[in-house]
């Protein structure tokens, strides 16, 4: 008996390090002072410590191989073409195997801690933006200075929150939190959301989704539209939503904040949304002139300019490979949950995550893509068990 307490309360522990890891590799302000590139070296090897007991052979087998050798190996390549760009990158695509291969019950069990401690640390960031942003009380706003992903940037911050410059507090400013962007924000509670299915009779999502909310993130706000008219069950849930959402644009259309974060930012400008503003004009340049041959086996051969754009994955490793990747990902998920509601979240999640932040390159990022994979796999499995346990005392009596 005590045994198995103690194998309990050990596995309990093992999932909050391996959320506390998450946490850090979502590279929250306290953690600028480390090149991202040094904490992964640092705590994936002792994730995959962690997790090794976890890992089992799936069917995930081969999509994570040709992940770790197309995104990883090929993608040094083509970057640094050197030996130390090509090992390091079998190394660190050797670390990202766990997201592949370990059981969904302890990919469930990690995302439920890194849920709670996410919700936790965001809500006082919720609470100081709004006092800060739209009450107006006086706090002290600090330098912080650039943050290594966004070198070109100076922070400036709160307690839990940073900003883009030394300002005046204005309704006008959109919610970091602790990231370097509020598109990072919403990206991350967007997947969260999605995976549990906007479920808000637990606290932690209505946190998430005022989160979202104050973000001004045109891909939450995309993905939450997508939701309501997809996903929620009831017609009348629908309309009533979309009712309450026309209203409230009505009401808000001459506001000046509204306008500015939102309302212009849908407008469609060069047959794009004015406010997907995620490629620079060096990389545009760039783009626009390279012939579609040249990266469409393979990426690029040589240095691709930096863009956080999803024509930069294309760019760097190739259309192919991209195409596979995720299309192997929604094939798995298609033979293990069927054509329902929970294989089109996984797509939607994927799709919009890629259109947003596609750092394939990113620990952090590839886990939530696999995260709604997990689980909603681990759900099913559980009621799947749960169902034959019950027809097995059914039979019994």
């Amino acid at each position: 008996m005590f045994n198995h307490l103690e194998v309990n309360n050990s596995g309990k522990i093992k999932f909050w390090i391996c959320a506390i890891f998450l946490v850090i590799l979502s590279y929250p302000v306290w953690f600028w002072k480390f090149e991202y590139s040094s904490l992964l070296f640092i705590i994936l090897p002792l994730f995959v410590i962690l997790s090794f007991q976890e890992i089992h052979l799936n069917g995930l087998l081969f999509i994570g191989l040709f992940f770790q050798i197309t995104f990883l190996v090929v993608g040094r390549i083509n970057q640094e073409s050197n030996l130390t760009g090509v090992v390091s990158g079998f190394v660190l695509g050797g670390c990202f195997l766990p997201l592949f291969l370990c059981n969904s019950t302890f990919w469930k069990n990690v995302i439920d801690k890194f849920i709670i401690i996410l919700a936790i640390l965001l809500i006082p960031a919720i609470i100081e933006h709004i006092a800060f942003n739209y009450i107006g009380m006086n706090f002290s706003v600090d330098y912080i200075g650039e943050c290594p992903n966004n070198p070109d940037r100076d922070y400036w911050g709160l307690s839990f929150n940073v900003y883009l410059q030394n300002l005046v507090s204005s309704i006008l400013t959109r919610f970091f939190a602790f990231f370097d962007e509020p598109g990072a924000l919403g990206t991350i509670v967007m997947s969260l959301l999605y995976l549990q299915k906007y479920n808000f009779n637990k606290w932690y999502n209505i946190v998430f989704l005022i989160a979202g909310l104050l973000s001004f993130s045109l891909v939450f706000y995309i993905s939450l539209i997508v939701y309501i008219l997809l996903f929620t069950k009831k017609l009348s849930t629908k309309i009533v939503s979309a009712a309450i959402c026309l209203f409230a644009l009505y009401l808000l259309l001459e506001n000046e904040a509204v306008n500015t974060l939102l309302i212009e930012r849908l407008k469609f400008e060069d047959g794009l949304l004015a406010g997907y503003n995620r490629e620079n004009d060096n990389f545009k340049s760039w783009f626009e002139n390279i012939p579609i041959q040249e990266y469409f086996f393979f990426g690029y051969s040589s240095k691709v300019p930096y863009a956080s754009s999803w024509q930069w994955v294309l760019a760097l490793y190739g259309i192919v490979p991209c195409l596979l990747y995720f299309g192997l990902i929604s094939l798995y998920a298609y033979k293990s949950i069927g054509f329902n509601k929970d294989f089109l979240i996984i797509v939607f999640n994927m799709a919009f995550i890629c259109i947003q932040r596609p750092y394939l390159h990113s620990f952090f990022y590839v886990f939530l893509i696999m995260a709604p994979l997990h689980y909603l796999l681990s759900n099913k499995r559980q009621c799947v068990a749960l169902t034959n346990k019950e027809l097995s005392i059914y039979t019994i009596k």
